[in-house]
């Protein structure tokens, strides 16, 4: 089962002088979650993208495509990092929510124009308008401008804007079930890389490296039994991983048995959630979750 070191008491309070701390699973806490393991090849290209901008050489297209909770969100925050910390902007948008688009490029047009000593040229009121000034601006200050659109799945008057202006300036990445080169009205030169299901050790990796780091060691026929039952899919190792976290504070499972309904009471949480965005594939998964 999963423990803690030797301590009196409560662990958790004995080694942080407080009650249970937050999961290092859940990036509503501060914290992101291992889904990153093994997605070296998605972080280089992004790395890559990242530098054509920084340099102003190119205006990259990305597209990163793969079911729901396949980590798609969680590489776009590591690449929304890397660019902002070279004193970039990026706009984030919900393709699936119409007027996102239009309030994420007028709040990075705003964050441009405060590095802009000149008086700035009046702007359409429209996303299309936003993002040509966002782009300007941007290319005036000499700062990476990216636009990223998670929950992208079907073609839309957002996609049809975004990539008829594209050339513009600024990069563009695209996150959702399908390739978005196959969309309508996308440009031409995108790059397409699909996030799949995790490997075995990686999978292996991604729960036992955040419990080991925080003191929780986890029986190896346990965490490999865990590893097995995610099927790889990044959302379900997160899952994992947090209940064997519980466990190991409040023993709620010394086995994988006694944990499943833990973990798929936390899945059932989240796809319910976000049941009108899925898949076909995607909707019978969660009906086999919901099957007795």
């Amino acid at each position: 089962m999963s423990t803690f070191p030797a301590a009196p008491n409560d662990p958790f309070a004995a080694k942080f002088g407080t009650g249970m701390p937050t999961s290092p699973f859940r990036v509503g806490d501060g914290v992101d979650p291992p889904l990153l393991v093994g997605r070296n090849d998605h972080l280089a290209e992004a790395a890559e993208m990242v530098q054509l901008l920084t340099e102003h050489r190119q205006t990259p297209i990305l597209s990163l495509h793969g079911p729901s909770g396949i980590g798609k969100t969680s590489l776009l925050q590591r690449i929304e990092t890397e660019v902002t910390e070279l004193g970039g902007v990026v706009a984030r948008i919900d393709g699936r929510d119409d007027t996102s688009g239009y309030v994420g490029l007028a709040d990075v047009h705003d964050r441009l124009r405060a590095g802009v000593p000149h008086p700035v040229e009046p702007v359409e009121d429209t996303i299309d308008g936003r993002y040509r000034a966002a782009a300007a601006v941007a290319a005036e200050t000499k700062r990476p401008f990216v636009v990223m659109v998670d929950n992208l799945h079907v073609a839309s008057e957002l996609t049809d804007t975004l990539g008829s202006n594209h050339g513009i300036g600024g990069g563009l990445i695209f996150a959702g079930a399908h390739d978005h080169g196959r969309l309508s009205s996308m440009p031409t030169g995108i790059r397409s890389l699909e996030v799949g299901y995790l490997q075995p050790h990686d999978a292996k990796e991604a729960i036992a490296a955040p419990l080991a780091a925080n003191g929780v060691d986890v029986d190896p026929d346990l965490l490999a039994a865990c590893a097995a039952r995610s099927g790889g899919l990044p959302l379900a190792v997160q899952a994992w991983g947090t209940q064997l976290w519980h466990s190991a504070h409040d023993g709620r499972g010394a086995t994988a048995d006694e944990l499943q309904p833990h973990v798929d009471a936390q899945l059932g949480r989240h796809y319910s959630t976000i049941w009108m965005s899925l898949t076909d594939t995607e909707r019978q998964y969660v009906d086999v979750l919901a099957t007795p």
